[in-house]
């Protein structure tokens, strides 16, 4: 906010009415040069205060005292708030904003502030106790943190620590479930989703477990319920119909999938949903002609323009003899009607083949979604048929992940008609979304593109962005069938957008000025200059670059300059009747120990006195800190343990020196500020929480986060909550355990073997059974798949055991191990491709001769 120009010269009279900013007296100043190039450097001493204030000012205390720094008695203590007229604007987000359009800056009435959580694809709305994305607030100037957060985002779990760098709680994507209820009447209260919910089995859910977001232009409002069970949303869907009647509308129910967090934000892993292909039914063709110059001239034809009959593309080649063989044309085509389309001249003869199914294309679709039916919850069906094209393909999604796994290795190369060779294709579809904020897209945008280009010719996996006009983020889709090389483009993609971390020296360049609200011009020029954005990560402290290289490691130069500049600042701290007293009673003295004797001056002949500080914005809030301590306790007391004269001197507690550079804990233990953080790095993961080792390692008080932050760099702090994670999880292997893909820093919860659930990792897209440890294995128990393992590598009988015990015989060609689970007794070796008769174990070379022998030998089928 623009500072009121009368209250920098001590005439303002409309005190906390005015519309202007009134700065704090204890703010800090800065020499020459400004750092915001248009902004008036504002001394106190220019406009020093003659008067001596008295009794404290009733009508301050009432919030509409209208004299400001005029006014002839004190300004302290509790103020209450006035009845200020406040523009309502101010609670609307600028709509120019959201597309990074608003020129106003901060003379814009509206509100520039963003909440970008984890949301529905295209839909930008929050869950009850989701992750949040790593820049759901950096937009936001309202609140600045101070580093020492007790929430971190680790390996995909939000992980919440405690006084003393201890782990206190882990919570885990997989720990919940989620479902969307679309089309609820707004009118529809929380407690009716609850007793609507309850008549499925699920009762007492407590109400934070539901939230809401309106459907704007419409009376619907869009209902999301995540449940601290993983089971919550697969039996949800098994019980309840897809569409059910709520309000007096129908709602759909469909799952909603939660996902883990990184640099790159919120990701969420889709792969509940299959791919379906199979060819429509058609016949082919044969056109006589005179001579094979028509027929030839006929082909030339049909190769500058394409042949289209009744929405088909047809497939056109040339036999010998003056022939022309049409193939995917419609069965219910008529010779009359194909000579309509037939460029001259026409052929002498039409000869028609075989119809290649005998079902019709409705028939064959719905014995198709029949099939997937009897196999899973299916929860949605699109068929994306092209009309030119000669086969059909749909999309098949599934409740749960498990179900998609085994109709892709129950129906993938089974017939779709029996009385055609023609075979269903299966394919899993692994699918992550990304949400980013539509600067950082704009500012990768070259190297987005040229990523894209690269995953797909290499491994086949599309990347796709979608804009959400009138949002602040932009949707990124990871597709594909093969999950090795998904995850390597998701791992390509995520390293893009998390960005360039700015460095000065190996370090993070992490002062405190550059998340304030007073930085945002700076960081605007130098974003302007070098055309990039600069990313502010509240969470841990850091500046992410996006851009070109060469402009990246220019604006971080230039970044590096700044910081420098914030190190060499003034600040000023006035002192009142209360912070004066504590100064000289020690206060100053212990300012002076911690920051240095060059760095801090009093000054005692201008009125109010005041401290003159020369150092950085770390060394300001440190100084604040020691006088805001001082005025709560007493200060001989507090301040008398550090002395620097001839009496007995403090020893460190870890080097049993006197202090250098000290740094005095809560509890009233002085260190050396290299030995503080010599402990808290070198502690090991068994050495967690870390306690203050005064009084000869009695005093055993807990080291605060605060404290901690404190003591140690970002890098530090940051190395140090790790290791604290990594030796709760280690040090729990009955509750989790790591994924076993190298470098893949994702972790599970287990599960009991009565009880097994599978652990679709979204960092490397791998799938393990969380009882047993090993890869998925849909339709075995833990004890099978160990049986198969163990047969497998140490060739023991075991195998041909369960062999025998779950008939499982050998391809009669090949010799590879069938199973069969269900179904006709129709079998095709997935080794050889050979077809089985499993009654007899005859072999045929295709499967309606296979079906032919067992309606005629065996009189079924089943």
């Amino acid at each position: 906010m623009v500072a009121c120009r009368f209250f920098l010269e001590g005439r303002c009279l409309k005190g906390n009415a005015c519309s202007f900013d009134h700065p704090s007296t204890t703010q800090h100043v800065t020499t020459e040069p400004a750092l915001n190039a248009i902004a008036t450097n504002f001394q106190p001493s220019h406009h020093p205060v003659t008067f001596q204030p008295r009794a404290p000012c009733i009508f301050h205390q009432k919030g509409t005292c209208k004299r400001g720094v005029l006014c002839r008695f004190r300004h302290d203590g509790p103020t209450v708030s006035a009845s200020v007229t406040r523009d309502p604007r101010s609670d609307v987000t600028c709509s120019f904003y959201r597309k990074n359009t608003c020129g106003k800056g901060s003379a814009c009435p509206f509100k520039h502030e963003l909440d970008v959580a984890d949301s529905l694809a295209d839909a930008g709305v929050s869950l009850p106790g989701l992750a949040t994305s790593t820049w759901a607030k950096l937009g936001s100037d309202s609140t600045i943190p101070s580093g020492s957060s007790s929430t971190r985002s680790i390996g995909g779990a939000t992980v919440k620590f405690e006084e003393g760098a201890g782990v206190a709680n882990v919570s885990l994507p997989s720990d919940f479930s989620a479902v969307t209820i679309s089309d609820v009447p707004r009118w529809v209260s929380t407690d009716d989703i609850i007793d609507v919910l309850a008549r499925y089995g699920f009762e007492h859910l407590p109400k934070d477990s539901i939230s809401s977001k309106p459907v704007p232009k419409s009376v619907f409002q869009l209902v999301y319920v995540k449940v601290a069970d993983p089971g919550f949303a697969q039996n949800l869907l098994r019980r309840a119909p897809r569409n059910i009647s709520v309000g007096g509308s129908t709602v759909t129910i469909a799952p909603f999938h939660l996902g883990g967090e990184s640099d790159a934000g919120v990701n969420r892993l889709q792969l509940s949903s299959v791919a379906c292909s199979w060819y429509k039914p058609s016949r082919s063709a044969y056109l006589q002609y005179t001579t094979a110059s028509d027929a030839k001239s006929v082909i030339s034809s049909t190769k500058r323009r394409t042949l289209s009959v009744m929405g088909r593309e047809l497939n056109v080649s040339y036999q010998p003899t003056s022939s022309i063989v049409l193939g995917n044309l419609d069965p219910t085509i008529t010779k009359a009607e194909l000579k309509r389309h037939l460029p001259q001249p026409l052929p002498l003869n039409i000869v028609w083949g075989n119809v290649s199914h005998l079902l019709s294309a409705e028939r064959i679709e719905d014995q198709v979604k029949t099939a997937l039916k009897l196999h899973g919850n299916l929860v949605d069906w699109v068929v994306t048929t092209n009309k030119n094209g000669s086969r059909v393909k749909a999309v098949a999604k599934f409740s749960d992940a498990e179900m998609a796994r085994v109709v892709v290795k129950e129906l993938n190369g089974t017939l779709v008609d029996t009385s055609s060779e023609d075979k269903l294709r299966v394919t899993p579809i692994v699918s992550v979304k990304l949400s980013v904020p539509h600067q950082i897209m704009s500012a990768v945008k070259s190297q987005f593109d040229a990523l894209r280009d690269r995953v797909w010719k290499s491994g086949f996996v599309t990347i796709k962005a979608y804009d959400n006009l009138g949002k602040p983020h932009t949707q990124i889709r990871i597709h594909g069938e093969e999950r090795s090389t998904v995850a390597h483009a998701k791992t390509l993609l995520e390293q893009l957008l998390a960005g360039h971390v700015a460095r000065n020296n190996d370090k993070p360049i992490s002062d405190a000025f550059f998340f304030r609200k007073g930085s945002r011009g700076i960081l605007q020029a130098i974003m302007d200059r070098h055309d990039v954005f600069i990313s502010r990560d509240l969470r841990k402290l850091v500046l992410r670059l996006y851009g070109e290289s060469k402009d990246v490691q220019a604006a971080q130069v230039e970044l590096v300059v700044k910081s420098a500049d914030l190190a060499k600042q003034v600040h000023v701290i006035e002192l009142d009747a209360s912070t004066w007293s504590a100064a000289i009673r020690g206060g100053f003295r212990q300012i002076v120990a911690v920051v240095g004797k060059d760095k801090a001056r009093m000054d005692v002949v201008t009125r109010p006195k005041r401290i003159i500080l020369n150092g950085s914005e770390q060394d300001y809030a440190t100084a604040q800190e020691i006088l805001q301590q001082a005025t709560t306790k007493s200060s001989e007391i507090d301040f008398a343990a550090l002395s620097f004269g001839e009496g007995d001197e403090l020893l460190c507690p870890v080097c049993w020196t006197p202090p250098d550079e000290p740094y005095k804990t809560n509890c009233g233990h002085t260190y050396c500020r290299s030995c503080i953080a010599s402990q808290c790095t070198s502690s090991g993961e068994g050495d967690f929480p870390i306690i203050c080792l005064g009084e000869s390692a009695t005093c055993g008080k807990l080291l605060t986060l605060s404290e901690l932050h404190a003591a140690l760099s970002v890098d530090d702090f940051e190395n140090m909550l790790q290791t604290s994670f990594n030796g709760y999880v280690r040090s729990r292997p009955t509750i989790f355990r790591n994924c076993p893909t190298a470098d893949c820093d994702r972790f599970y919860r287990t599960s009991s073997v009565e009880r097994p659930r599978v652990f679709d990792c979204d960092g490397c897209l791998s799938s393990i059974c969380t009882a047993c440890h090993q890869t998925t294995h849909d339709g075995l128990t833990c004890d099978e798949q160990k049986a198969l393992i163990k047969a497998a590598t140490d060739g023991s009988d075991e195998f041909a055991k369960w062999k025998e015990e779950n008939d499982v015989r050998d391809c009669p060609n090949c010799t590879a191990p069938i199973e069969k689970s269900h179904g006709c007794n129709h079998m095709e070796c997935r080794a050889c491709h050979i077809h089985i008769c499993w009654f007899c174990m005859k072999t045929f070379a295709i499967g309606s001769q296979t079906y032919g022998h067992m309606n005629t030998t065996h009189g079924n089928f089943y």
